[in-house]
């Protein structure tokens, strides 16, 4: 006899209707099979078997008391053929064949349009082995020994893994990237940590390979946005005031173009561990520097105003930040900020791309590539690729900008804390400051 080569294939029978025809030991066995898979299930049979009865008895199938009937395929979507009649069993099998109905007789191969394999679950894995119609007792010892290896906790496991489908299906894009992903989960003993550890070392593990390739299409998707401004603009610049974020930002623009400008506004009032980090960072990457300040030295400026940072800070910042950068911003069509909507309530808003009014009269276009980014994905990024820090993250600072107005924080993750006393968090040159 020629052994046909079948094609293994799972069927979805929730709420279909499927024909057992039989009542006995065989059918029993298959009834038993089917009634998980939430099939419309009926059976045919003048008497039951204590098993089938019971399932009847508890409205879990449908019970037709009487011999097969031409006819009673109708509207099937599978059938089994199980009596120890061959001719009912053959009837049955002609009338699958004339609707295509597929359908099963059991220990009938020639009689079968398919054959149900040994099968081992798992929670949610399913291991199915067949020889064919060869040897169904080989088939049923590979799936014994099988067993051992994808015990309940196995399953317990896959389960785990399905609370992150929908999150990796929504934020990873294409099905190679998650495929691949999926395998570095797998491969990576995340089981051995489920079962060593427990659920929630597990998970950890998970979310930290998830969260990686979130950040890979992050990150590409911030550079395609990042070509697609330089690409309309003539005329663009980058303001850059040495913390993290800006640094972040530079970076990535720097593996799409290295000649843009980057304007530093130069207050009079910086930390000198931001003037030396500026010029060290300008020395080793190769910056073309372009640094910004008020017309009015630090002297005259205090000798006409005072020291304006004591009685008016929005004004002063105003003087010697804001208006020397929208100076610096005038004659170029881009600005490319490392502005945030998680920074501040006024930057939820923002647009990534919109056209801004600038202190002089002036508009300029204001992009912003890292918008939507977490203080969190800007850590990972820089720790990933070793991006220098300024020296007073180390000493408690969160964020960092004129000394009089800037203070350490030590265990926020606010990083626009410490600014000003706490009185505002904007300074004016991204947002509009009311006196």
């Amino acid at each position: 006899m020629t052994i046909p080569h079948y094609y293994p294939v799972l069927f979805n029978l929730e709420g279909r209707r499927v024909v057992v025809v039989g009542g006995g030991d065989v059918a029993t066995e298959k009834v038993e099979q089917l009634v998980p898979t939430g099939a419309s299930l009926f059976v045919i049979a003048p008497d039951l078997s204590p098993t089938i009865s019971n399932l009847a008895a508890g409205g879990a199938i449908h019970w037709v008391a009487r011999r097969y009937r031409p006819g009673d395929l109708l509207g099937a979507y599978l059938v089994v053929a199980a009596t120890n009649e061959p001719d009912t069993n053959a009837a049955v099998w002609e009338e699958a064949e004339m609707r295509s109905i597929p359908v099963n007789s059991v220990d009938d191969i020639p009689h079968c349009s398919y054959i149900v394999p040994s099968v081992h679950r798992s929670g949610p894995l399913t291991i199915a082995i067949s020889s064919g119609g060869t040897a169904p007792t080989v088939a049923v010892r590979a799936r014994q020994a099988l067993a051992e290896r994808y015990d309940e906790k196995h399953g317990e496991y896959l389960y785990l893994l399905n609370e992150y489908r929908e999150r990796v299906k929504a934020n990873i894009p294409t099905f190679e990237e998650r495929r691949d992903l999926w395998y570095r989960i797998v491969d990576d003993g995340v089981e051995d940590i489920y079962r060593r550890e427990g659920e929630e070392a597990a998970s950890a593990h998970i979310e930290t390979h998830i969260t990686a390739a979130e950040d890979e299409v992050s990150v590409e998707q911030t550079l395609d946005y990042i070509r697609a401004e330089l690409a309309l603009a003539k005329r663009p610049a980058m303001t850059l005031g040495m913390q993290l974020g800006g640094m972040v930002l530079l970076h990535l623009l720097r593996k799409v173009r290295t000649d843009v400008p980057v304007i530093f506004v130069d207050t009079g009032y910086h930390f000198p561990e931001t003037i030396a980090f500026r010029d060290e960072i300008t020395r080793e990457w190769g910056l073309d520097l372009r640094v910004a300040s008020a017309q009015d030295s630090l002297e005259e400026h205090e000798s006409k105003r005072g020291v304006l940072h004591l009685v008016d800070t929005i004004s002063c910042c105003a003087l010697r930040k804001v208006l020397p950068a929208h100076e610096a911003l005038e004659g170029h069509d881009l600005w490319l900020s490392s502005v945030r909507r998680t920074q501040t309530a006024e930057r939820k808003v923002f647009a990534p791309s919109q056209d801004f009014a600038l202190e002089t009269g002036g508009t300029i276009r204001r992009a912003s590539p890292l918008l939507d980014w977490t203080w969190d994905a800007i850590e990972r990024y820089a720790e990933a690729n070793s991006i220098p820090r300024h020296p007073l993250y180390a000493a408690g600072y969160t964020s960092i900008g004129c000394a009089p107005c800037t203070s350490p924080t030590f265990g926020t993750d606010d990083d626009r804390a410490g600014r000003w006393n706490g009185e505002r968090v904007e300074c004016g040159l991204n947002v509009a400051v009311a006196p």
